[in-house]
């Protein structure tokens, strides 16, 4: 199987960074992230159930930057996987790989351009209690598979 959503070059403002600067000061985040599924049935059966809302999916990804910020790009990249391959229980169908990658095009001051990108299959990340993330100042943090809850339920709504 072969069969990808992409969301390409959403622009995040938010806080991230280890610097003292990068703490208060918002910067831009650009994600790009693939997630792996099987679309024949949402394909032939025309059938949007079959498939993801690529505005929840957009939001979710938002959401977790924005509320999580992380001191690294790969701790908010890992915990993006984590959301995407989060299973749903009203999902008809069930992603089989997740990969995100991130850009900070101001961190080299247009010398250069950093990015991390995190790739991982289904049941690689733990869904339960034992997935914490270190987030905001290094004091603060949280259960991920419950922040991912919340990243759906709060965005579900708007």
């Amino acid at each position: 199987m072969s069969d990808e959503i992409r969301i390409e070059e959403l622009s995040v403002q938010c806080v991230v960074g280890i610097f003292p600067e990068e703490r208060v000061q918002l910067q831009t985040v650009v994600v790009d992230a693939r997630i792996r599924l099987d679309l024949t049935a949402a394909a032939t059966g025309c059938d949007i159930e079959r498939t993801l809302d690529y505005a929840l999916f957009g939001r979710g990804l938002e959401l977790i930057l924005v509320e999580g910020k992380f001191r690294l790009l790969e701790t908010a990249g890992l915990a993006m996987c984590a959301y995407l391959l989060a299973p749903d229980p009203h999902a008809r169908t069930r992603v089989v790989a997740a990969r995100v990658s991130l850009q900070k095009p101001e961190a080299l001051k247009g010398r250069g351009l950093p990015s991390v990108t995190i790739t991982r299959r289904a049941g690689a990340i733990p869904m339960v209690g034992d997935v914490i993330f270190s987030c905001a100042d290094g004091t603060v943090r949280r259960n991920f598979a419950a922040a991912a809850q919340i990243a759906v339920a709060h965005h579900g709504s708007a």
